[in-house]
């Protein structure tokens, strides 16, 4: 009977403890864990401490926080996004693979404010996207492939003039 069961039984293979080259497993969104300008950390949502941004200068750096060690990051900067007018990104930066769930990449913001912001204070958002988004779909400039997941952040932005 003993013999009967162990034959029955199969052989169990366990599973790789080794967490080399794999990721989370599970598709899991991005996260943005900081924005900065130059030399300070933007504030989120407050009309108070809006970023300044010199139109035809500048870069921000984004700290990213996904799970996914594989997956590359698209960040994108959208000011004034709304479905009615739902005007393209004004930057794309991507943070590559790097074998951790820390991330920082540094986008270019000199063409975030055109002549026609100076002096405004807008809304900007930040995406950040685990996949490549598509050319076309909906939302507009921002839709994904099938499981791509992504998050953002809000901030007000004010746009100055070169010099002034």
């Amino acid at each position: 009977m003993l013999l009967l069961l162990s034959l029955l039984g199969g052989c169990v293979i366990p599973p790789s403890l080794s967490v080399e080259s794999q990721d989370a497993g599970i598709n899991s969104p991005p996260a943005i864990t900081a924005v900065r300008a130059e030399d300070m950390a933007l504030a989120e949502a407050d009309l108070d401490n809006a970023a300044i941004f010199v139109r035809g200068e500048g870069s921000i750096n984004v700290a990213l926080l996904e799970t996914d060690v594989l997956d590359t990051l698209v960040v994108r900067v959208f000011v004034n996004y709304t479905s009615g007018n739902p005007e393209p990104q004004r930057s794309q930066c991507t943070a590559g693979p790097n074998q951790s769930t820390r991330r920082s990449v540094t986008c270019d913001v000199s063409a975030v404010c055109f002549m026609r912001d100076d002096g405004k204070t807008l809304n900007m958002t930040i995406m950040a996207f685990d996949r490549q988004p598509l050319e076309s779909g909906d939302p507009p400039h921002q839709a994904m492939p099938e499981g791509g997941l992504s998050a953002s952040k809000f901030f007000f932005l004010r746009c100055e003039a070169p010099g002034a």
